[in-house]
Formats: C-alpha cells, structure tokens, sequence
C-alpha cells in the first residue's frame, strides 16, 4: 500500500500470479489423472499474464517518459489492466 514505484507493484503482483501457477502444477503433479486439464489451463494463465503484465511494464514505462502521449498510452493500457483481476 505504501509503495509508489508502479513496477514494483507490478512485479509483486507477478510473484503472487506465479504461486498460482506453482499451485497448479503440484496439483497436477499430486493427481496426475488432472493433468489434461490442468496443463491447458496453466499454460493459458500463464501466456495471459505474460502479455498483460508485459503490456502494463511497456506502458509504465512509456507513460513515466513524459511526453504528449500520455493520455494515449494510458488509455492503451485500460484493457491489458481490466485483464489483472
């Protein structure tokens, strides 16, 4: 709650959606009859927060720049940041 560097809070977000994927793959590795379910559904989280939190880095990034395209690049990242919970 107290921190201000926006990447920060990005990272320990990933750090928390990776435990999720860890989860999933002890579950899988507990119950192997789970994995054909499991596997195709660890592997879309995983590749969705990829291209989430990748698009939310480039625009903080971009965004932290100045410039004129701010308004733009942070209307650009209202999707990718709705797709983080």
């Amino acid at each position: 709650m107290t921190q201000r560097d926006a990447k920060v809070v990005l990272a320990y977000s990933s750090m928390s959606q990776m435990g999720l994927m860890t989860a999933g793959i002890g579950a899988g590795l507990l119950a192997p009859q789970a994995w054909p379910a499991l596997l195709p559904a660890v592997t879309l989280y995983a590749l969705h927060h990829a291209f989430a939190k990748g698009s939310l880095f480039f625009g903080v990034g971009v965004a932290g720049g100045g410039g004129g395209a701010r308004p733009w690049v942070l209307l650009g990242q209202l999707l990718p940041s709705l797709a983080r919970h």
